[in-house]
């Protein structure tokens, strides 16, 4: 079994026999390997260059200790100075399950940089039991400052295995139980996380890595799709590594990322529709927002309009640079970006109005959310506006300057660069319309961190509200990275400096509205 090796012996057996310095690179992780990784890719190139210095694949297999950790390379008579280091987890399949990128300064003497992959990488800790996990056979473990999620088989009936997601799985036929779907140790090695190729710039960045589609069908089925799926992949879905997948017709979000659902709506059959998108957190690159987008159905006639379109652009709908455009009718994204659905709401006519959004997956720079508004139209068109400056609200308006504010129509609109993004909507009954806004900056070298999410409601019995803290909610994806979500008097509250921004809304039968929000760190 492949171990770490101290720190002191390496530097002097190396000094006798290299002719440069030499940077050894270390992995500890908790996937499973020979299970949930099968391979890692290292990739090493001058600071600044597009030019590769070394790559390195190494097969990973049943027994290697990844959780106390591995060694990946041993790259010599390399000049001293600055380097970017890329370490990549594949999986059978050679689908990228996780990556880290980072920037290190080489010396004249060898160095030992040991790389750490984690399923929650932003998941923090100071002991072992705050890395408690509510699946029985996962054991929480706290590895340098952040969580494990170590998978048991021995805690698992005879035949059976532990999925760190699912818990107990009977082992297929076959034997192969595979899913598809800064601190010094004791031996002196430097263990570097979350100092990315732009550490120093403010903080941990959002990747958007893949859609999900799913309903809940009139007759109480489950439908789910992901890009896997041909007609999926046709309809605009999309996953840029094996993250997202679907478990008994639910949204499962994999690899390390985490689900938040980004757009609900009741359809007139009484079938509920989700969209939904798995993120990586504290990336080194994310998505920027370079487009919104109006979509809509009407008696089976598609319409879409983009800011190409004067209606749309009076309407607030904006494009940094042609990445919007309508084809065959239909809202779609071009120059590489991808297409996310933020808003979808069924009208009292029988018709569907989406509000969508292109984001660039892979950029240093990211969007950054400085606002929140909402607004309610009723049908006779009184409309009524709110943000921060408005007073108190129910949903936690925020405004980090001054870039919210109603027009003299009544419509959240933003400023001093500021653009609106619509990120829910839902039909409340008596045929009203509730718009939640945020306004947002692109192209920050700071983007937005979103550290949990909440599940809300509101009924003709009160106010409900779940967090990860609930067994429930945690068991249907809701997450948390370090108490930044809780519930006062049934209702969502965001602590810890994070803010509260609403993400799908959808008004049921009964009159009830179910809200899905995140608290994000802007």
């Amino acid at each position: 079994m492949r171990r770490l090796v101290a720190w002191s012996v390496l530097a002097a057996a190396l000094s006798a026999c290299q002719s440069g310095p030499v940077l050894f690179v270390d992995l500890r992780t908790d996937y499973v390997p020979g299970r949930e990784v099968d391979a890692a890719e290292l990739v090493l190139t001058g600071a600044g260059s597009t030019t590769r210095a070394r790559l390195v694949r190494v097969p990973l297999e049943a027994g290697d200790d990844l959780a106390r950790g591995v060694r990946l390379a041993e790259l010599g008579d390399l000049s001293p100075g600055a380097y970017d280091l890329e370490v990549g987890l594949y999986d059978a399949a050679s689908a990228r399950v996780a990556e880290r990128a980072l920037r290190v300064e080489l010396g004249e003497s060898a160095q030992v940089i040991t790389v750490v992959l984690r399923r929650a990488p932003a998941t923090r800790c100071a002991s072992d039991a705050e890395c408690a996990s509510v699946i029985g056979c996962v054991e929480g473990t706290c590895v340098e400052g952040g969580c494990f999620s170590l998978p048991r088989d021995a805690r698992c009936a005879p035949g059976a295995y532990c999925d760190a997601e699912r818990g107990c799985l009977a082992a297929p036929a076959d034997g192969g139980a595979r899913d598809d779907a800064g601190a010094r140790d004791d031996a002196g090695t430097f263990a570097i996380e979350d100092a990315g190729l732009d550490a120093g710039l403010g903080g941990g960045r959002l990747a958007i890595v893949a859609t999900i589609y799913s309903e809940e069908t009139s007759d109480g089925g489950l439908v789910c799709a992901t890009a896997a799926d041909g007609a999926a992949l046709a309809a605009g879905y999309w996953d840029l590594g094996g993250y997202s997948t679907c478990v008994d017709g639910l949204p499962r979000c994999v690899g390390g990322s985490r689900k938040v659902l980004l757009a609900s709506n009741r359809m007139p059959d009484g079938s509920v529709k989700y969209h939904t998108a798995c993120v990586l957190l504290d990336q080194p690159r994310g998505a920027d927002l370079v487009a919104t987008l109006y979509g809509e159905t009407r008696a089976g006639a598609e319409v879409c309009l983009t800011a190409a379109d004067a209606p749309a652009a009076a309407a607030g709908y904006w494009d940094l640079g042609g990445y919007g455009e309508c084809g065959s009718g239909r809202p779609a994204c071009a120059r590489g970006a991808r297409r996310i659905i933020l808003g979808i709401t069924t009208q009292p006519d029988g018709s569907v109005k989406y509000h969508h959004a292109c984001a660039l997956v892979d950029r240093a720079a990211t969007t950054r959310f400085v606002a929140t508004a909402y607004n309610e139209v009723s049908p006779s068109g009184t409309p009524s506006c709110f943000t921060r400056a408005s007073g108190p609200n129910p949903f936690g308006l925020w405004d980090l300057g001054t870039y919210a504010f109603c027009d003299g129509a009544g419509a959240p609109q933003c400023r001093d660069g500021a653009r609106r993004v619509i990120t829910a909507m839902a039909l409340l009954s008596g045929g009203v319309i509730r718009h939640h806004v945020a306004c947002v900056l692109d192209g920050q070298d700071r983007g937005s961190d979103f550290v949990a999410t909440i599940y809300a409601s509101e009924s003709v019995g009160g106010p409900s509200c779940a967090t990860s803290a609930d067994p429930a909610a945690a068991a249907a994806g809701y997450w948390d990275l370090g108490s930044y979500a809780r519930c006062e008097l049934s209702r969502p509250v965001c602590a810890g400096g994070a803010e509260r921004l609403v993400t799908a809304a959808t008004a049921l039968a009964d009159g009830s509205v179910k809200r899905h929000e995140v608290c994000v760190l802007p």
